[in-house]
């Protein structure tokens, strides 16, 4: 290769590192398309009213974490404004403003399309577990989240169930929350083996059978933390992966997921740190305290939270349900929005490797 072929080399070298650099300072969120496409078909001779399938569970803001750049909804593919309402838990709840009815044997279509932006962990610049300072609309941790999970009332239940339960969160009571928090998880993932269930199942049967998957471990976690008075919350997780396909059809009900796993992992609220996120379960087979120092949850910009259990029963959170007089098709998508900064490094990349495939064969 001649001097001026190697200049060529080394500044086309140079450019690469500093259009990647420059991408790793400049690019600070991931955009993430997410896609909830309900239909609706009344098969009686009486108008119904739109079932609670038709409404929308807006993914929250969360500063330091993600937040949502827009919102559309459409009814029949003509756009249209929505209303705002809450669940138990206080998630935000969207739907069309119309219609609110579905007439006999017709048919209607609700579009939400919801563009969600996560903070990004760069390679080099913002190398850092995502921290979560605040909740909004949580404003006293002491108060709103030591109370028991829907109607499994540990407080007001004192049999041999809940007593062991109430003897073992004695038992991992540190010196201050935060040990008491490490203790907790450290014992779940010493003790509780993960094996997916069809349901979540109750904190006292995930301790007399030492199984759970990621919802029954963060359930468990939580009535521990309650126990003790450690504020905590689930926090159900949207986990992008592009390859993932799951669909059910059974009755009057089919559903498809497309781009994405759910997960669910828990918040404790440490005073004078903030949200502890614990995850016991996305780093299987790694060593003990991955839960503290490299879980999923805290390492990478793939998970949107999805929303928070805070007094509900877990099973009820964002379930479909089958109507005799309804049929219903949902279907639900995660889009990873392109990133043509990576295209560009990409292509010097590969301009650099035909030059470097030039000089070793010429």
């Amino acid at each position: 290769m001649t001097s001026r072929g190697s200049s060529l080399l080394f500044a086309s070298m140079i450019m690469l590192i500093l259009t990647f650099l420059a991408r790793d300072i400049a690019l600070n969120t991931v955009g993430y398309r997410y896609e909830l496409l309900v239909t609706i078909e009344n098969l009686s001779s009486k108008t119904q009213l739109l079932p609670r399938e038709a409404k929308m569970i807006l993914p929250p803001d969360i500063p330091g974490w993600q937040r949502v750049a827009t919102i559309n909804v459409e009814v029949n593919g003509t756009p249209t404004d929505y209303v705002i309402s809450y669940d138990y838990d206080r998630n935000v709840l969207i739907s069309p403003i119309t219609p609110s009815k579905i007439l006999p044997h017709s048919q209607v279509s609700i579009k939400y399309e919801v563009v969600i932006k996560v903070a990004r962990n760069s390679f080099f610049i913002r190398k850092k577990p995502m921290h979560i300072d605040e909740i909004d609309y949580i404003k006293d941790p002491k108060r709103e989240l030591i109370r028991p999970l829907g109607e499994w009332d540990w407080s007001k239940n004192n049999d041999h169930k809940w007593k062991r339960l109430k003897d073992l969160a004695m038992a991992l009571k540190g010196s201050n929350d935060l040990e008491t928090v490490f203790n907790v998880a450290e014992w779940v993932v010493n003790n509780i083996k993960y094996v997916e269930t069809e349901t979540v199942l109750p904190p006292h049967t995930v301790y007399e059978k030492r199984i759970g998957d990621c919802a029954d471990q963060s359930t468990f976690i939580v009535t521990l933390l309650r126990m003790l008075g450690i504020p905590s919350l689930i926090a159900l997780g949207l986990v992008y992966s592009p390859l993932a396909d799951y669909s059910v059809h059974e009755y009057h009900l089919g559903l498809i997921r497309k781009g994405f796993n759910l997960h669910a992992f828990v918040l404790a609220y440490v005073n004078n740190i903030g949200w502890i996120p614990i995850d016991t379960t996305a780093y299987i087979g790694k060593d003990n305290h991955a839960f503290t120092k490299g879980a999923l949850i805290v390492s990478t910009d793939r998970v949107i939270i999805g929303g928070f259990i805070i007094g509900s029963n877990p099973n009820e959170y964002e379930t479909f349900k089958a109507y005799n007089s309804l049929k219903l098709n949902v279907k639900i998508s995660i889009k990873r929005e392109l990133d043509f900064s990576l295209f560009l490094v990409i292509g010097e990349a590969l301009f650099v490797i035909v030059l470097l495939l030039k000089r070793i064969f010429a």
